[in-house]
């Protein structure tokens, strides 16, 4: 038995939504309103074509952070608990590569701002 880290073009189309198809066809995602749940892969899809970004085996450590993310209940951050922070959380590191390249982008931005100023 495998779990999947999954992605869909957001609703908006500016990003991805992730989320972890478990061995039994449902996915845990994270959404800003509904917050942290378990839903049937058709409703996680939204009807747009969904990618398998990586796949390991459902192991007892994996079960028990799944256990442990619905106890504490964490809210919606689109920094620091967004789907994609949740889903990796999961089945490796917390981390969004997402909000990493809007952060770094910003900053490279920031930093051409900077240096035109001194000119």
């Amino acid at each position: 038995m495998n779990v999947s880290l999954i992605s869909r073009p957001k609703k908006n189309y500016l990003g991805r939504h992730y989320g972890l198809l478990l061995p039994n066809k449902t996915v845990i995602e994270s959404q800003a309103v509904q917050g942290l749940r378990q839903v049937p892969f058709h409703i996680f899809s939204a009807g747009k074509k969904v990618v398998i970004e990586t796949t390991k085996p459902f192991t007892s450590e994996i079960n028990t952070r799944i256990r442990e993310l619905f106890h504490e209940k964490k809210p919606y951050d689109i920094a620091t608990n967004n789907c994609e922070h949740v889903a990796r959380g999961i089945i490796d590191k917390k981390e969004s590569i997402q909000i990493n390249a809007i952060f770094a982008l910003s900053l490279f931005y920031g930093l051409c701002l900077l240096l035109k100023k001194t000119d």
